[in-house]
């Protein structure tokens, strides 16, 4: 399977993100922090997404892993995400 650009990884973080929090992707912005405000996701939610973007990123990188302890951390912005998630996927 083809991996996808930096912008289509981003794009479909963003969404995963809208997904699990609930709130709309074209007023998602880069700062938000995934426990702050607006999102407030809580830890059902970020597990939940985790095991999502885990099956997304083992599609392209069957020995790649995303561990809840990395989304989990208290400052993960939703920048930080999709850049993490890039690198596991186009490294």
């Amino acid at each position: 399977m083809k991996k996808p650009s930096k912008s289509e990884v981003f794009e479909d973080v963003k969404d995963f993100i809208s997904k699990f929090s609930r709130f709309p992707v074209d007023k998602l912005d880069n700062a938000f922090l995934l426990k702050g405000n607006p999102l407030k996701m809580n830890t059902p939610q970020l597990i939940s997404m985790t095991l999502a973007l885990r099956g997304y990123v083992k599609n392209f990188q069957p020995e790649k892993t995303v561990l809840a302890s990395e989304i989990k951390k208290n400052n993960v912005s939703v920048a930080y995400l999709c850049t993490l998630i890039n690198e596991k996927i186009n490294a």
